[in-house]
């Protein structure tokens, strides 16, 4: 069995797809230590999809992607009769939505899941529907009626997963690695549907994590890797364990390491032990430079601690880079103020670089059940509006419910920082293409020295054959001069030899 995995991406937003989806990496992975015998591909096109002739399609997408992924569904549907399935955050959040494009939605965690499924397929072929109600997690359309399943329960031990299937999603050099130490996050923030999705947190292990580390060096020379979780400092010992095994297998003198951490979480023994496995750079989910905005988003955090942990990790030479939203609901004039003041205060010190986003209401979110109940939206609402284009003006378009502010104010303000984080990355760029045409001027000036000392040794090596030239000459000559003496000495020998003869004959 041929099984297609199509990730949709926004081709607009280069993030998108600097990574590759390591959730098909895991699904394959787990899929096929039961199912032997199915093949897996991976796609980001319908069109890709149908080439590779497949069984089954299985499609992924996150909210501000459900569009795409609808349009890519009904491009295979027009072509082929294959079940078609749908996983991901949003059809887990909101079930319901699922169009009849789609066969079968995945709720929640995929892997145990999506493989009853295949087997399922497997075992009953075209009657493969009369199975559905006894897999748990799964969403379905039966007679006119829309069946969601009794959710499954999460996996216990993560280790128990293999690793996920990197020949199968790293088609290209070009992408980033990245790796997941955990599933989940404890903390609640308003705006974040992961404690929705995950509902709680659980850990690989530091063996676990570390084997899968030694792997993407060993197998794909990795340099860099990027710890993908939501928050990566969750437990202290565990962290210790990870750093110490890094540095036993030598692995930090080979690969530097990017996290996700909170700035509540920053101290200086967390900053000595990320330094000492190698972590050159943190990002940081700061969001706000307004207290108030903190509080009303849930954070737990103050900006007093966004600026503890910037001194901290820039004393240990950890760059930052760090997030930051715009048109939270709650947020003022005043407050948006203030965030621009923090960043302007901060940037090019101990900030590198940040990015600015427009408050978006997602499914699964605290901000998006407030919202329902207000009547401000409905969860049949178009799902571009999870999303605002680069400097659009379109507010129609998206889902703006801040009654704090205008909606003009915070574009303004949107457009002023976005603006501003191009500016620094544009200055970043051209610092380092500075150092770069240095190091490449101090390499060309090595090389001049390199050269001038081969011309010298050349040199060198022309008179040491000239010379040697001379003297095998000189041996040549030695030789027939020894030849021309010895045949003399013969001469004189035997000159002699006849004259003793002569004397004895006397």
């Amino acid at each position: 069995m041929r099984v297609s995995l199509v990730q949709v991406f926004d081709t607009d937003e280069d993030i998108q797809s600097a990574y590759p989806p390591l959730g098909f990496g895991y699904l394959a992975a787990y899929a096929r230590r039961d199912l032997p015998d199915v093949e897996f591909l991976y796609c980001t096109t319908a069109k890709e999809a149908i080439a590779a002739d497949p069984d089954i399609v299985g499609i992924s997408a996150v909210s501000e992607n459900y569009g795409l992924a609808r349009e890519c569904a009904a491009a295979l549907r027009r072509e082929t009769d294959i079940p078609i399935l749908l996983g991901g955050v949003h059809v887990s959040m909101l079930p319901e939505t699922m169009t009849q494009d789609f066969d079968v939605g995945v709720i929640g965690e995929g892997e145990v899941t999506f493989t009853e499924l295949l087997r399922n397929f497997m075992d009953r072929g075209q009657g493969w529907r009369e199975g559905l109600d006894s897999i748990e997690g799964i969403c379905f359309r039966r007679e006119g009626n829309f069946v969601v399943t009794p959710r499954r329960a999460l996996i216990e031990r993560l280790d128990d997963i293999p690793h996920p299937d990197r020949d199968l999603i790293h088609g290209s050099s070009d992408l980033a690695y990245s790796v997941f130490s955990a599933r989940g996050c404890p903390f609640n923030c308003n705006f974040c549907s992961s404690r929705n999705f995950w509902k709680r947190t659980r850990f690989f292990s530091a063996a676990y994590i570390v084997e899968e580390i030694k792997d993407l060096r060993e197998r794909y020379k990795a340099t860099n890797i990027f710890f993908w979780d939501d928050l990566f400092f969750l437990e202290e010992q565990r962290l210790k364990e990870i750093s110490r095994l890094i540095r036993e297998s030598g692995l930090d003198k080979e690969i530097t390491f990017v996290c996700n951490l909170r700035s509540d979480v920053v101290d200086a023994g967390l900053c000595e032990t990320l330094k000492a496995m190698n972590v050159h750079s943190v990002n940081l989910g700061f969001e706000s430079g307004s207290n108030r905005v903190l509080q009303l988003m849930n954070k737990k955090e103050t900006v007093e601690q966004h600026e503890q942990a910037l001194s901290l990790l820039s004393e240990h030479g950890i760059a930052v880079g760090a997030s930051f939203m715009i048109g939270y609901p709650g947020e003022t004039k005043e407050d948006m103020d203030a965030t621009v003041s923090f960043i302007e205060e901060h940037l090019g010190k101990d900030l590198f670089g940040y990015d600015i986003y427009p408050f978006i209401i997602f499914p699964g979110t605290k901000e998006w059940t407030a919202g329902l109940e207000k009547g401000q939206f409905a969860e049949s609402d178009e799902p571009y509006r999870y999303k605002i284009d680069l400097f659009s003006v379109e507010p129609s378009n998206y889902f703006y419910i801040n009654r704090a502010a205008s909606w003009e104010d915070t574009f303004i303000h949107f457009l002023y920082l976005k603006g501003l984080a191009y500016k620094n990355r544009m200055a970043v760029n051209m610092e380092l293409s500075a150092k770069r045409i240095n190091d490449y001027i101090e390499l060309q000036e090595h090389d001049d020295k390199l050269q001038e000392h081969d011309d010298k040794l050349q040199e060198h090596d022309d008179k040491l054959r000239e010379h040697y030239d001379k003297l095998r000459e000189y041996s040549s000559t030695l030789r027939t001069v020894y030849e021309q003496t010895l045949e003399k000495v013969k001469v004189l020998e035997a000159g002699a030899g006849r004259a003793s003869d002569e004397e004895a004959g006397n």
